[in-house]
């Protein structure tokens, strides 16, 4: 029994001194590898949240410029779409044709197409519908606005005010969003609530020379 005890002991001891002994270099160096690529991914999300924060204020910097210009119609070349016919009309000093479809709004910067705004008509005027496009100075859609204002949305009395506002990177991928719905006094409404009869389709241009082959309008 002695002999049993003392062997058992012996092999205990065995094993705990095994168990407490440092790790080699091969099994540190195996923990570290293990390691690496978790903490190399986490610099990498960090890195890229950085990255797309410092783009969405650059392209917000250049909404914002564009913006600026808009206002100016002296620098807006304005066109309208007449009912049945694909191509569209210039229009200069103000003077709409009788029937008019859509209206659209092109601004230029150092004779590039920059803005490009589309209005449909509302015969009724219980709506108003614009569709805003940005575009980079290669060409590329990096910020799209939708903004509409209408009647009849049961959540208010007065005229609803939806706005949609997205950015994209140089590969088209959403950056940013922001979106606000509120009553003619600013007041937010609740979406849920409220409902939509003028919630059209419309088409969303990637570059210029999408929009431009589209809407056969190469010459501005």
């Amino acid at each position: 029994m002695k002999t049993a005890a003392s062997v058992l002991l012996i092999i205990s001891g065995l094993v705990t001194l095994s168990c407490s002994q440092p790790k080699t270099v091969q099994q540190e160096q195996k923990v570290a590898d293990d390691l690496e690529p978790k903490f190399s991914d986490t610099i990498n999300r960090a890195e890229t949240i950085v990255a797309n924060k410092e783009l969405e204020l650059k392209l917000k910097g250049e909404k914002a410029s564009i913006d600026a210009l808009a206002p100016d119609t002296n620098s807006l070349v304005l066109l309208a779409k007449l009912p049945g016919k694909h191509k569209l009309v210039r229009v200069i000093n103000d003077q709409w044709p009788e029937e008019v479809e859509a209206s659209y709004n092109i601004l230029k910067e150092n004779s590039q197409l920059r803005y490009f705004v589309e209005v449909p008509f509302s015969e009724s005027g219980d709506w108003f519908i614009a569709y805003k496009s940005y575009f980079d100075s290669e060409g590329r859609l990096f910020a799209f606005q939708k903004e509409t204002n209408f009647f009849n949305s049961e959540c208010t009395n007065e005229a609803a005010r939806e706005i949609s506002l997205k950015y994209y990177d140089g590969q088209f991928q959403l950056i940013d969003s922001v979106y606000t719905l509120t009553d003619s006094n600013n007041k937010p409404l609740k979406r849920s609530s409220c409902f939509f009869p003028y919630d059209f389709p419309f088409k969303m241009y990637r570059t210029v020379e999408i929009l431009k082959n589209e809407l056969n309008i190469n010459g501005y």
